[in-house]
Order: structure tokens, then C-alpha cells, then sequence
């Protein structure tokens, strides 16, 4: 993959897993930039919709998911982090689109305030789990899904297998395909990079272990792409890599072909290179807002998100363990 092994980037992100929870969580309620957050029922034309309980950790069976919402207004942005990062690594992008949007992020199973699951895990174990969570959580549909790496690939496996729930995608240098990464790059790396990068796609060596390869091909078995539904590829170009010659640049271009052949697959699929670095949702913001509001087209909807009565009730989607 671009930039550097695969592996190597998935162990650097295991650093920033230990410390964005030490410093962005215990911080983001006080961020002077964050969109109030909202707690209630939500409604639409004064109709309500489905309760809806923001910052919390709820129990969707096998273990708790930390789930955190900001502003109002639909539809509903999920955002789904990279390599082994919490919800908490896609702060300044939520806090943008919350100015107009509810818009969600979350912890992944063994990240962040969520609890752990069985490892090595596939995408559509992931899957699973959003869509259970924002079900219980009473998050609206539909949904605009918008993803980074790891996340990139798993907001396509979830449009593909929930089409009903999904608005549109947008997909920031997702992981590739295995069968159609794996036979053209590797003949372009020396062979301590081919051992690193065959390694990285069993899962081994990350502290989110994720089976990349069984991860592609559920992802090119699934469903076909929906062919009213807006696609957004966004992928950096080979200004992300170090230095003429390294890994990144000798395998760039067949990143690009390949991510042109996954955008091909979608009726209403659209690339965009960008001359960033790899975190797009970090060094793009204007891009990324720009590409959610192409996908998004005509369907914003105006919502309100309404406290709930007093002596109302607990609501469907009772979290399991409040979190302020």
C-alpha cells in the first residue's frame, strides 16, 4: 500500500491508539469547536423519528460499542476511522460537518472506550457491528458513510450489504483488495517488503487485528453496488510518499488503478486525486466536506432533535454504561 509497508503503518497506529485516548477523549467535550451535542427524540416536520442518545457506550450483545454524535440535520454522517484509531482520531472533520449535520463516530471493538472482541476479525464482523449500533442507538437513516483507510473499506462492505440504509459513500484511501493488490504490488517490493506487507493483510503484528485478505474478497462477493447510489473515492497522490524510490512511489500507480477499477465497480462512482498526505480527513477537510455534499445532493433534510419529556421513559437504545 502507499506511503510505507502496511504493516509498519498499522503498528505506528498502534501508538496513536494508546495515545489519542489519553489526550483527545479526555478533552473533546471542552473543544471550543465541537457543535453542542444533542440528546432526545429526533424528529422531522415536527414528526418523531427514532430516540436518540448521543456519547455513550451501548451493549449490542457480544461486547459494548462507544458511540459519539454532535449537531442535528440530516442525513446522518458515520464516520469510520483508519488503522487501529478510535472515533476520537476524526475530531476536526466531526466537528465541521456537525455544524449542519448529525454526524456520528464511534470505537471499533478493542479501540477506544469500546470493549474487546475475538481477534483476528474480518469486515463484515465490523459491519455488524455499526449497523447493530446505530440501530440501537436510534441514529436515523439514511446514512452518508465516510470512511479512511481501514474505515474506507469497511463503509463500501456495509452499502453493499445494508443498500436500504445507505444515502451514499464516501471512501478515503481504503485498504485494497487483496486479490487485486497483492499479485501487482508485491513484485514491485524487495522481499523483507513483500514478508512485512503478505504479514500486515493476515492481520499480524496490529493491535486491531484485521484479516485483510478474507476482508477483500468478502468485499468483492458482496452484493453489486447499488446503481442509484453516490460513491466518492478520494485518494492522495504520491506527494504521501517519503522519497523517490521508497515502497510508496514504486507501488503508487497501481494503488491509483486499482482504486479506479473499485471506484469503476460503483454506477455513480467518482475518483478524485488530491496532492495531500495519507489522513485526507486530517489534511483535506474542504475536500472531504466538498465530496459528502456531491454525495448528499438535493436530500438534506432539515431535523430537529428534541429533548425528551420529563417521566417520558427510557427510550429504545438505552446505553449500557452513560459516558459524559
Amino acid at each position: 500500500m502507499p506511503r510505507r509497508s502496511v504493516r509498519l503503518f498499522a503498528l505506528w497506529l498502534a501508538l496513536v491508539a494508546i495515545l489519542v485516548p489519553a489526550g483527545l477523549l479526555s478533552t473533546r467535550a471542552q473543544d471550543p469547536n465541537r457543535p453542542p451535542p444533542v440528546q432526545g427524540n429526533t424528529t422531522r416536520n415536527g414528526t418523531p423519528i427514532a430516540p436518540y442518545i448521543y456519547s455513550s457506550s451501548f451493549d449490542i450483545g457480544p461486547h459494548n460499542l462507544f458511540l459519539d454524535c454532535v449537531g442535528a440535520g440530516g442525513p446522518a454522517i458515520i464516520l469510520e476511522t483508519g488503522f487501529s484509531e478510535p472515533g476520537a482520531a476524526m475530531d476536526m472533520l466531526q466537528n465541521e460537518l456537525g455544524r449542519t449535520n448529525l454526524t456520528c463516530t464511534y470505537d471499533r471493538a478493542g479501540l477506544g472506550r469500546s470493549g474487546e472482541a475475538p481477534e483476528p476479525r474480518v469486515a463484515s464482523d465490523v459491519v455488524a457491528d455499526l449497523q447493530a449500533l446505530l440501530k440501537l442507538a436510534g441514529v436515523p437513516t439514511p446514512y452518508v458513510l465516510v470512511g479512511h483507510s481501514a474505515g474506507g473499506t469497511f463503509v463500501q462492505l456495509y452499502a453493499r450489504t445494508y443498500p436500504d440504509q445507505v444515502l451514499g459513500v464516501v471512501a478515503m484511501n481504503p485498504v485494497p483488495p487483496a486479490g487485486l493488490w497483492l499479485p501487482r504490488a508485491l513484485p514491485l517490493m524487495d522481499a523483507w517488503e513483500q514478508s512485512e506487507e503478505e504479514a500486515a493483510y493476515r492481520g499480524e503484528g496490529q493491535s486491531e487485528s484485521i484479516d485483510w485478505n478474507a476482508s477483500g474478497n468478502q468485499l468483492l462477493a458482496a452484493p453489486a453496488s447499488p446503481p442509484g447510489m453516490p460513491f466518492e473515492m478520494l485518494i492522495s497522490s504520491n506527494a504521501q510518499c517519503r522519497a523517490p524510490g521508497d515502497t510508496c512511489n514504486r507501488t503508487w500507480e497501481v494503488y491509483r488503478a486499482i482504486q479506479q477499477e473499485v471506484t469503476a465497480q460503483w454506477p455513480q462512482g467518482t475518483m478524485t486525486v488530491l496532492p495531500v498526505g495519507v489522513d485526507i480527513h486530517v489534511n483535506a477537510i474542504p475536500d472531504v466536506i466538498r465530496a459528502i455534499h456531491r454525495v448528499i445532493g438535493p436530500n438534506a433534510t432539515p431535523v430537529v432533535v428534541a429533548p425528551v419529556a420529563p417521566g417520558a421513559g427510557t427510550p429504545p437504545g438505552t446505553p449500557a454504561t452513560p459516558v459524559s
